[in-house]
């Protein structure tokens, strides 16, 4: 599942003993944050003019120096790579309560109708905040019902107050494991929605009626001026897509 905070840059060593003569050990250990923070905190006190102690001991294992390395070495001492982080399941205790969209990813999805897409783009005002709307968690897991389909909702989830829907066994089952494929939004008013709103997709055949539809070929172009990408995907679907 994907996860909603900063990617982390870990420090990785390049052949610590070859360029220092020492061995590697718990205390030095480049992968390890002790090793890394005890870099950082030795050229700090040295910088100073303080002696470090403890795992300069000689008898100790040391941390690396970046002064100890080899004058010949020209590439660099540390590199970034991005890690793959594995995020943690949401214990359905925690799911259950309202809060955060993000604790169970960057983005929320649902299918709807066209006139639902007016409430979130301006054209139909409207209290929503004692509305439930259902989410999916994943583009494939919403599927709209009678005739609540046709268009593709992309929300960022951050914004939203939602909790795990697990009124259904096969839900429920899921919940035990970590997985949540759908959540239910709520106490989330009208402007919440339509500013966490990412993107639209209208799909072919959408079906509503003759104001809704009026209503769409005034509002869409409009949108389009305020920096809204229009693109028509293989499937003939159009996807407007907010501006960054």
């Amino acid at each position: 599942m994907p996860q909603d905070r900063w990617p982390l840059l870990k420090m990785v060593e390049l052949d610590e003993e070859r360029f220092t003569g020492q061995k590697i050990g718990p205390f030095n250990d480049p992968n390890s944050i002790i090793g890394q923070l005890g870099d950082i905190g030795h050229s700090a006190l040295k910088a100073l003019g303080v002696q470090p102690f403890g795992a300069e001991d000689p008898n100790q294992y040391q941390t690396a120096d970046l002064s100890k390395i080899s004058k010949d070495y020209k590439g660099p001492r540390f590199k970034t790579v991005m890690p793959t982080i594995a995020m943690m399941p949401l214990p359905p205790g925690e799911a259950k309560y309202l809060g955060p969209g993000s604790r169970f990813g960057k983005t929320l999805y649902r299918e709807a109708n066209l006139e639902e897409l007016k409430r979130h783009i301006g054209i139909q005002t409207m209290d929503m905040s004692m509305d439930s709307l259902h989410l999916a968690t994943a583009p494939e897991y919403a599927l709209g019902q009678g005739k609540n389909t046709g268009v593709l909702l992309e929300f960022d989830a951050h914004p939203l107050k939602v909790y795990a829907n697990t009124g259904k066994p096969g839900l429920q089952m899921l919940a035990e494991r970590g997985e949540y494929p759908e959540v239910v939004a709520k106490l989330n008013h009208q402007h919440e929605y339509a500013n966490a709103l990412r993107s639209f997709t209208i799909k072919p055949g959408a079906q509503t009626d003759k104001v809704t539809r009026m209503q769409m070929k005034r509002m869409l172009p409009l949108m389009e001026k305020r920096g809204w990408i229009k693109q028509v995907l293989p499937d003939k679907s159009i996807k407007y897509t907010r501006p960054e």
